[in-house]
C-alpha cells in the first residue's frame, strides 16, 4: 500500500515539473516575452553600447542595479519559498498562525516583485521618473511592516482569539487571510501606479537623508516593541521566534535608508536591500527549524509510541499466559443495550481455555457472542445481578453459588473495566465440601461429647428406673389395673428416653459404612414402600421420576436407604392431607448421582432452614430434631452432600454422591 501511494505521488510530481517546463511557451504564445524577440543589433548599436559600458560613472550605476537585482531576486524567491514551507509546517503541526503569517511574507514579497520590476523597466509606467524606485523601495517596506502587524493582528484581537483557539484546524481562516492579504496587496500596487511620477526622496545635505523612511522604522519598532512579543506569547514557536528576530535587519536596513543613501543604487540603498534579504531569510530559517523539531519530535514521538507498543505487548502476553494458564474460567466482557428499555447485555471479547473446559463448551471461538448464549440460562440469571451492579457502581463483586446446571460450587468476581467486566468463575467445590466437612466434624465433635455425657447421665438412672419397675410389677396384686396402667406408662416413658438417647448418639457418631454395590432405583423403590402405609394414610400422592439407564452407587445399602426413608416420611408429614405430592427425582450429572426429593409442602421457615442439619432444631410438633442429622451424617459419610432449598410452594432436598466410594474413603 505505501509503495503505491508513493508511486502515485511521484507521477503527480512529473506532471507538474512537465507543466512547468511547457508554461513559458504557453506564456509566449499569450503575448508575453521574457526578453526582445526577431531583434538584431547592428554595429553601430553594439558599439555605442560598448561606449556607454566603458562610462565610469554609468558602469557604477549598472554594478550598483545589478547588485539591487540579485538581492531583490534573493528576497522575492525567499519570500515564495517562506509560503510553501508554512503550508508544509501547518500540514504537520496544525498551527494556524504560521501558513497566516507566511501569507503575509509572500505578500510583502510580491509588492517586492513589483519594486524589481518598476526598477528594471520591465513594466515601464507613463510619466515613470528616475526616482520612481525609491518610492516604490519604501512602499514596499511600509507594506512589509504593515502586513505583519495585520497578520499578527488577528490573532491578538480578544473577538478572534477564541475563535482561534476553537477552531485551531479550520482552513476557513488562512483562506479568509489570504483573500484578506491579497486584496491589500492590489490596493496597494495600485496606489503605486498613481505616483509614478514622484521625484526624488533623498534629501543628501540633511542630517536625515530620507525623511520618509521614518514611517517604516516607526512600524518595524512598534512591531518590535508591542505586537510581536504577544503574538510570540500566546503563539509560541520558533517561527514567531524568528519573525521577532527579523526586526533586528529590518531596522537596520532603515537606518541605512535614512543616515547613508543618497542616491539610488549607492552603497547604504544596496545595504538596506541586503538586511531587507535578511529579514525574509531569518522566518524561512526560523520554519526550517521548526520543520527539523517537528520532525525529531515526530521521530520522539514514533519511538515512545513504539515503546509503549512493545511493553503493552509484553504485558498483554504476560496477560494472555497468565489467563491461559489459569484454572479459572476467565471472561472480558464489553457491555451492550440490548433493546430500548436499556436492558444490559453482554458480549465476549476474551476468554481463556479454562472457560471452555469449566463450562463444558465446545472448542471454538466464542468473540463477539452473546453470553448469555453460551452458558446455561438459570446460571446467566444468577449472574447477571453481578454484572449490573459492577459496572453500574464501578465497584469489585464477589459472591459464592451453587450452580445446579453444573452440580458445583462457584467462586463469582466481577472486576469492572471501562465499557464492561472482567468475570472469573473459580470452582470452589472441593474447599466448600471440605469447609462444610469440617464444620460438621466440629458440630458431630461438640454433640458427640454432650450425647455421651448425657446418655450416661440419662442411661443410669433409666437403668434403675426400669429394674424398679419390673420389681413393682411383681410386688402388686393382678386385680390392681389402675396400678399396672401407670407402670406401662412408666415403661412406655421410659422406652422412649432410651430411643431418645440412641438416636442422639446415632446423630453424633460418625457412621461406619458397610459398602456394597447397589441398584439405586431398587433402594429408593424400596424405601417408598416403607413409607406406603404412612403416605397412604394421608391420601399423598410419590412420583418416581428415574433416568432411562439403571443407576448403580457402592453405598451402605441399610443406610442410604435410612436416609432417603427420613426424608420421605418428613415429606409426607410436611403436605396437606389429600393435596400432597412428593416427587423423587434420579439422574446422573457429571459423574455424580444426584437424588432430589420435592414436595409441594407449605415450605420451612427461613430460621428454621438455616439450621436445618444441626441436631435439636426442628419446626415440626413433636419432633425432637435429631433426623435430618442423622440423615446428614449418613451422607456425609459416603462422601456425599446433602442441602435443602424451601419455599412456601414447597421443599427440595438435594442429595449429591459419588458413583463410587473406595472402602479406605470411610474409614476413620
Amino acid at each position: 500500500m505505501d509503495s503505491k501511494r508513493k508511486l502515485f505521488q511521484a507521477d503527480k510530481f512529473f506532471w507538474i515539473i512537465i507543466l512547468i517546463c511547457l508554461l513559458p511557451l504557453l506564456i509566449n504564445i499569450a503575448g508575453f516575452y521574457f526578453g526582445f524577440v526577431d531583434y538584431r543589433l547592428d554595429s553601430f548599436t553594439i558599439k555605442w553600447i560598448l561606449q556607454i559600458e566603458q562610462n565610469e560613472d554609468i558602469r557604477q550605476i549598472f554594478i550598483g542595479k545589478y547588485i539591487h537585482l540579485i538581492f531583490v531576486s534573493t528576497t522575492i524567491t525567499i519570500a515564495c519559498l517562506t509560503a510553501l514551507l508554512g503550508f508544509i509546517d501547518y500540514s504537520i503541526t496544525r498551527s494556524v498562525s504560521t501558513p497566516v503569517m507566511s501569507i503575509a511574507l509572500f505578500c510583502s514579497g510580491l509588492l517586492l516583485a513589483a519594486h524589481l520590476l518598476f526598477s528594471t523597466h520591465v513594466i515601464n509606467l507613463p510619466g515613470q521618473q528616475y526616482y520612481f524606485t525609491s518610492y516604490t523601495w519604501l512602499t514596499s517596506r511600509v507594506f512589509h511592516a504593515g502586513i505583519i502587524s495585520i497578520g499578527m493582528g488577528i490573532f491578538l484581537l480578544k473577538f478572534s482569539g477564541q475563535i482561534i483557539q476553537e477552531k485551531i484546524r479550520d482552513h476557513r481562516i488562512i483562506s479568509y487571510s489570504t483573500i484578506l492579504f491579497l486584496i491589500l496587496t492590489i490596493m496597494s500596487l495600485l496606489i503605486i501606479t498613481e505616483r509614478s511620477s514622484t521625484a526624488n526622496l533623498a534629501h543628501p545635505f540633511r542630517n536625515i537623508a530620507r525623511r520618509e523612511d521614518l514611517i517604516p522604522l516607526c512600524m518595524y519598532i512598534f512591531l518590535t516593541v508591542l505586537i510581536i512579543p504577544k503574538f510570540h506569547k500566546r503563539f509560541p514557536s520558533i517561527f514567531s521566534k524568528s519573525i521577532y528576530l527579523s526586526m533586528i535587519p529590518a531596522l537596520v536596513s532603515q537606518l541605512y535608508m535614512m543616515f547613508g543613501s543618497t542616491e539610488l543604487y549607492d552603497n547604504s540603498f544596496n545595504i538596506s536591500h541586503l538586511m531587507m534579504a535578511f529579514s525574509f531569510f531569518i522566518p524561512f530559517t526560523g520554519l526550517c527549524f521548526n520543520y527539523v523539531e517537528s520532525h525529531r519530535n515526530e521521530i520522539f514521538t514514533n519511538e515512545l509510541l513504539l515503546k509503549e507498543f512493545r511493553e503493552r505487548k509484553e504485558t498483554e502476553l504476560t496477560l494472555q499466559g497468565v489467563m491461559n494458564s489459569s484454572p479459572d474460567a476467565i471472561f472480558a466482557l464489553e457491555k451492550i443495550h440490548m433493546d430500548q428499555n436499556l436492558s444490559p447485555g453482554f458480549l465476549i471479547k476474551a476468554m481463556n481455555p479454562a472457560s471452555l473446559r469449566n463450562l463444558k463448551l465446545n472448542y471454538k471461538n466464542y468473540s463477539g457472542e452473546l453470553f448469555s448464549n453460551i452458558i446455561p440460562h438459570k446460571l446467566y440469571e444468577e449472574l447477571l445481578p453481578l454484572l449490573k451492579q459492577a459496572t453500574e457502581s464501578g465497584e469489585h463483586q464477589l459472591r459464592e453459588l451453587y450452580s445446579e446446571d453444573f452440580s458445583l460450587w462457584f467462586m463469582i468476581v466481577c472486576v469492572p473495566l471501562e465499557n464492561g467486566v472482567a468475570l472469573t468463575i473459580s470452582d470452589i467445590s472441593d474447599r466448600k465440601k471440605a469447609s462444610q466437612e469440617l464444620l460438621i466434624a466440629e458440630k458431630m465433635a461438640v454433640t458427640g461429647r454432650i450425647a455421651r455425657m448425657i446418655a450416661h447421665e440419662i442411661r443410669n438412672p433409666l437403668t434403675n428406673i426400669n429394674l424398679s419397675v419390673n420389681q413393682l410389677r411383681d410386688s402388686i396384686q393382678i386385680e390392681d389395673n389402675d396400678g399396672r396402667k401407670l407402670i406401662e406408662i412408666i415403661e412406655r416413658a421410659s422406652s422412649r428416653i432410651n430411643l431418645l438417647v440412641s438416636e442422639l448418639l446415632l446423630s453424633s457418631k460418625p457412621s461406619e459404612l458397610q459398602l456394597s454395590e447397589i441398584n439405586l432405583e431398587d433402594l429408593i423403590n424400596e424405601a417408598i414402600n416403607l413409607a406406603s402405609d404412612r403416605a397412604r394414610l394421608k391420601n399423598v400422592n410419590i412420583e418416581q421420576e428415574y433416568s432411562e439407564k439403571e443407576i448403580h452407587i457402592t453405598a451402605d445399602k441399610e443406610k442410604l436407604q435410612t436416609a432417603i426413608l427420613n426424608l420421605i416420611m418428613n415429606a409426607i408429614e410436611a403436605v396437606e392431607e389429600n393435596t400432597g405430592k412428593i416427587i423423587i427425582n434420579c439422574s446422573e450429572q457429571n459423574g455424580k448421582i444426584k437424588i432430589v426429593i420435592s414436595d409441594n409442602g407449605s415450605g420451612i421457615d427461613p430460621g428454621i432452614l438455616k439450621h436445618l442439619f444441626e441436631p435439636f432444631n426442628t419446626g415440626k410438633r413433636g419432633g425432637i430434631g435429631l433426623g435430618l442429622a442423622a440423615v446428614q451424617n449418613i451422607i456425609t459419610a459416603h462422601k456425599g452432600e446433602i442441602k435443602a432449598e424451601s419455599s412456601k410452594n414447597g421443599t427440595r432436598f438435594i442429595i449429591l454422591l459419588e458413583t463410587h466410594l473406595q472402602k479406605k474413603e470411610t474409614e476413620a
